[in-house]
């Protein structure tokens, strides 16, 4: 199992194709948010209408202010191999022609290999994700349209620090941002690439690959 040495804190699905250089993001747009504060129990409460709340794997932990692996309070410590959140499909959590998903991640390790913070996934295909390349000092956002995976380039990052990562669509353009920066975007028209699987919140839902 690849070490996925990554902490994530405050996972965010929006109905809206901008938001706030600052991550704030108005109520009313919110479809899903996992603050991941609980500090125990096995999972996040989706704090935004009902259900679908985030199941932690057994090896899965939770990260604590107090030694610098949560924010604040608390978050999901991704830093064991297997460690990872599901959450169920539902349609609020499909791809669609304008949609937006940001969260908090920090890195306190050096991935050997490909690693993932996010992925919606069903069988081998999936319809948007978040890879960490190897060694860990940049991410591609990527998207599966019409058959075929884009991304918006390469974004580095810095180990040992928290960062905030935001994608949006809006139905042709694929735009992302670090720490409330536009990094890079892409335009592509071909429609997008909609599947039934559960999202995976620090690697596949199954504990698969890609």
């Amino acid at each position: 199992m690849i070490a996925r040495k990554f902490l994530a804190y405050t996972v965010l699905f929006a109905a809206v194709n901008s938001l706030c250089l600052e991550g704030v993001v108005g109520e009313d747009d919110l479809l899903l948010r996992w603050s991941f504060d609980e500090g125990v129990g096995s999972n996040s409460q989706n704090t935004v209408g009902v259900g679908l709340e985030a199941i932690l794997d057994e090896g899965s932990k939770w990260g604590v202010e107090t030694n610098g692996t949560a924010k604040s309070g608390h978050s999901l410590d991704l830093s064991s191999g297997s460690g990872r959140a599901t959450v169920i499909n539902e349609t609020r959590l499909q791809a669609s022609n304008a949609f937006t998903y940001m969260f908090w991640f920090k890195s306190n390790g050096i991935p050997s290999d490909y690693s993932l913070l996010l992925s919606k996934r069903s069988e081998t295909y999936s319809s948007y994700f978040v890879q960490v390349d190897p060694g860990g000092g940049s991410l591609k956002t990527i998207l599966r349209k019409y058959g075929v995976y884009y991304d918006t380039g390469s974004i580095p990052f810095n180990a040992n620090q928290w960062h905030l990562l935001a994608f949006t669509h809006d139905g042709e353009k694929m735009s992302s941002y670090l720490d409330g920066k536009l990094i890079s975007e892409t335009v592509q028209p071909n429609p997008v690439y909609v599947e039934d699987g559960f999202l995976g919140i620090g690697g596949t839902a199954d504990g698969g690959s890609l």
